[in-house]
């Protein structure tokens, strides 16, 4: 869980400042929680709480052949078709916060979608480079905070690509109020308030919009076949070693 949806559970009848004091609060007692175990009644796992990724690159290589050949076993499950002639437009998704990435990436993924965390207001490198790869054919689905500040970011981004000369159609994709009422969040909710498995919701029914789901089903039926032969052949590699 994320700790503003924590939070959002803790106090479920407050909004707006107070709120905001009561996420405030609950990030220090999730820190206290952590790193003092032996004066809190109960301790808080360092895994059980979603926070930003941190990227570390790291180098693919085995200590021999024989953890090569189990990750040959594996190596299926990790291929994945492109999914892009399903597309009805060319898509993008962005979103503000990155401590919801795993779910973005997920979902993004599933159907070949590129996907960009603006970590709040967007460089203008970044904007640069999207309205270079963008024309009037493509759409970015923009996921943000549903409170003025959001609104305000949305809008700069928005701005700015058409000072850029961007065609891309912007559009605020969630948190939206009909959002809020079916998913149970207080109003003004942050976008990493969500449960984790709803945000994923969320994020594929905006998706389905632009996609050809019969020529999606299509390619998901090619994928598994192909998935098939890279099983066999990997098979292939090891008994031929033996």
């Amino acid at each position: 869980m994320t700790i503003r949806n924590i939070t959002y559970k803790l106090y479920p009848g407050l909004h707006g400042k107070k709120l905001a004091n009561a996420y405030d609060t609950t990030i220090k007692d999730i820190v206290r929680g952590r790193t003092n175990f032996n004066s809190l009644p109960v301790s808080i796992g360092w895994d059980s709480i979603r926070e930003s990724r941190v990227t570390y690159g790291k180098q693919l290589k085995w200590d021999d052949l024989e953890e090569f050949y189990q990750w040959l076993d594996n190596f299926k499950e990790r291929y994945s078709k492109d999914k892009i002639p399903c597309h009805k437009k060319v898509i993008e998704c962005w979103f503000e916060k990155e401590t919801v990435i795993d779910e973005f990436e997920e979902v993004c993924n599933k159907y070949s979608i590129p996907f960009l965390a603006t970590r709040g207001q967007l460089t203008w490198t970044a904007k640069r480079k999207a309205s270079e790869r963008l024309g009037s054919d493509a759409i970015i689905l923009y996921f943000g905070d549903n409170d003025p500040k959001g609104y305000e970011i949305f809008e700069t981004i928005k701005r700015d690509l058409e000072y850029l000369g961007c065609g891309a159609e912007i559009i605020w994709a969630g948190v939206t109020q009909a959002q809020e009422k079916e998913y149970n969040l207080p109003e003004e909710s942050r976008l990493d308030g969500f449960e984790l498995k709803d945000l994923k919701k969320v994020i594929e029914g905006c998706i389905k919009n632009y996609i050809d789901l019969e020529v999606f089903k299509e390619l998901c039926k090619k994928e598994l076949e192909e998935k098939e032969t890279l099983d066999r052949t990997s098979i292939r590699a090891v008994e031929e070693q033996d």
